[in-house]
């Protein structure tokens, strides 16, 4: 969001009607979807896999139903935006790393934050490597994740948006497979030994 403000700034300077109402319609979008998102999920607990499926499955759908109807572009950003709030709004934590999983200027400023710490301290090892390579490892599967995407897109001529979707859906049933199981097992184990 931080390029959608600024370009914002920028059509306001221009008086660029239409570019205004884009970035105010995508930056709005994904305001909503995070307020949506933690509205179901208040606060940090468990039952991760369970949140994310139910996140990906209705943000999957929607990505997926908007390219399907053929949605203008501007619907297909503010779709885009509210999927990805949703996204971001889950409170998931990483062997206690907040992980907000579409901030990619975040992830880098405290990949670099935790190197600067190593540096001044010539010691990398324990929490700031940790810290460390946790951000680093989200801004290259972030990258890989894009690369993938626009391959697959290209070799199987299907829109980018539409096959974010897909992804999306496919990770939500995954999630929620996942929480099913992980609740099943806690009964067994339960009833085993009561």
């Amino acid at each position: 969001m931080t390029g959608n403000l600024t370009k914002l700034g920028l059509a306001l300077s221009e008086q660029d009607a239409g570019l205004i109402a884009l970035f105010v319609v995508c930056v709005l979008s994904f305001l909503l979807g995070a307020a949506a998102s933690s509205i179901h999920f208040p606060v940090d607990r468990p039952g991760v896999w369970q949140r994310c499926g139910q996140v990906f499955l209705p943000g999957g759908f929607l990505l997926a139903l908007s390219q399907m109807l053929s949605a203008s572009a501007f619907v297909s950003l503010a779709v885009l935006a509210l999927a990805l709030g949703a996204q971001n709004g889950l409170i998931l934590r990483f062997r206690g790393v907040l992980a907000r999983t579409t901030h990619i200027t975040g992830h880098l400023t405290d990949c670099g934050a935790a190197l600067g710490r190593m540096v001044a301290k010539k010691r990398f090892q324990g929490e700031d490597l940790r810290f460390f390579l946790f951000h680093l490892s989200c801004l290259i599967f972030f990258t890989l994740g894009v690369l993938v995407c626009a391959l697959l897109s290209g070799a199987l001529k299907i829109n980018l948006l539409l096959l974010g979707g897909v992804f999306y859906l496919i990770l939500g049933a995954t999630a929620l497979a996942r929480a099913k199981m992980t609740r099943k097992k806690r009964r067994t184990i339960l009833i085993r030994h009561p």
